[in-house]
């Protein structure tokens, strides 16, 4: 994914690599104050994941999801995600995007988990937009006590 697109990149063949263009613009205008973008594969939807915050006011932040338009390539209004049912996306700065079954996993359903480098950790609530932050977002001197220590990925069960 780059700022002009989705790409789709065929590497079965290495010598023979394709890249093609599934999604030819991302409309990003429509959403100001985009921090960190992420994709993840949920219950057969490719999804856009976008992390917003304003600068000048830090409790102006949170998530908005959209299902990535594969059909045709083109942004339609109904593409939003306002609810993830009983699935749980986690998404981080290092490490890979998933998607689980939020009861078989004992994770909250239909929330994020997210980790962002040594500042920000936490759990956003799709339905009412409140974040639960976690250790390590609290204060600058215990992220920089833990910085050497602290993982910064997910564990992925086996499918």
């Amino acid at each position: 994914m780059n700022n002009d697109g989705i790409w789709v990149c065929d590497t079965e063949n290495p010598k023979q690599a394709k890249a093609n263009v599934v999604v030819p613009e991302i409309p990003w205008g429509l959403w100001p104050f985009v921090r960190h973008s992420f994709m993840a594969e949920s219950a057969g939807d490719l999804l856009l994941v976008i992390f917003y915050s304003k600068a000048e006011d830090p409790s102006t932040r949170g998530f908005r999801v959209f299902k990535v338009p594969l059909r045709d390539g083109y942004w339609h209004s109904d593409l939003e995600v306002k609810d993830l049912g009983n699935r749980t996306l986690f998404v981080g700065i290092h490490s890979g995007s998933i998607s689980v079954v939020a009861s078989d996993y004992g994770c909250k359903p239909n929330c994020i988990y997210f980790s962002f480098l040594y500042s920000y950790y936490g759990i956003y609530n799709m339905k009412d937009g409140t974040t639960q932050e976690h250790l390590g977002s609290r204060t600058l001197a215990l992220r920089e006590s833990l910085m050497s220590w602290l993982p910064h990925l997910w564990i992925q069960p086996s499918f």
